[in-house]
């Protein structure tokens, strides 16, 4: 499947669903013009794609203009210096869920970046209780994140944060909270990534408490 998102804003922070959910065992190509915003509810990544679902791969990538001509490797690089006019794409968790990845209790594996403006982040815990989070980009709570690769683009991810009671966090890329992750690749000279573990979990790797 070939998907462009073109400034999109979905909201489904109050349905206990996720906002946008890749499934199947082929290969997602999701094109990012303009300035686009993915949130979702309890338990869901703000860009869903679960292990269980399917072992396809999830491909995020800014290769096009808002007019449908292709952009150039020149072009690419410039817009990744400066920060300016790169498709962008902010996915939230809801708690428990990655930012773009596996909900809760579910793997994200399969992830590809190779352009773009990307901000991805789990879902953190603002109640009194015990949330378990998850990844950034990766893993929800108790969900691994496998086949991580970035070859461009600006990437800031930003694992789960606990509460002042509960502290079990996610990796920035990687696991959610109690799980690892394996084969995570950042690659290219114009490649820029920012990785922030929360709450005991790592920036790039496994989650509070993961391996």
């Amino acid at each position: 499947a070939n998907v462009t998102l073109d400034n999109v804003n979905i909201d489904a922070s109050d349905t206990n669903k996720a906002a946008v959910t890749v499934t199947g065992n082929g290969t997602t190509s999701i094109e990012l013009d303009g300035k686009n915003t993915l949130t979702s509810g309890t338990g869901h990544a703000g860009l869903e794609k679960n292990d269980n679902t399917g072992n396809g791969t999830l491909i995020i990538k800014d290769d096009k203009n808002d007019d449908g001509t292709e952009k150039t490797e020149e072009q690419k690089k410039a817009e990744t210096e400066s920060g300016k006019g790169a498709g962008s794409l902010t996915a939230t968790g809801g708690a428990s869920g990655a930012g773009i990845g596996g909900a809760s209790y579910r793997s994200g594996s399969n992830i590809t970046i190779t352009g773009g403006n990307i901000t991805a982040t789990a879902g953190s815990n603002t109640g009194s209780g015990r949330v378990n989070c998850g990844a950034g980009i990766g893993g929800g709570a108790f969900g691994e994140g496998n086949n991580i690769n970035i070859t461009g683009g600006t990437v800031n991810a930003t694992g789960g944060e606990g509460n002042s009671s509960y502290h079990f966090g996610g990796a920035g890329i990687g696991g959610g909270y109690n799980r690892g992750a394996n084969n995570i690749t950042i690659s290219g000279d114009d490649t820029k990534v920012t990785a922030t573990g929360k709450d005991g979990g790592a920036g790039i790797g496994g989650g509070y408490a993961g391996t």
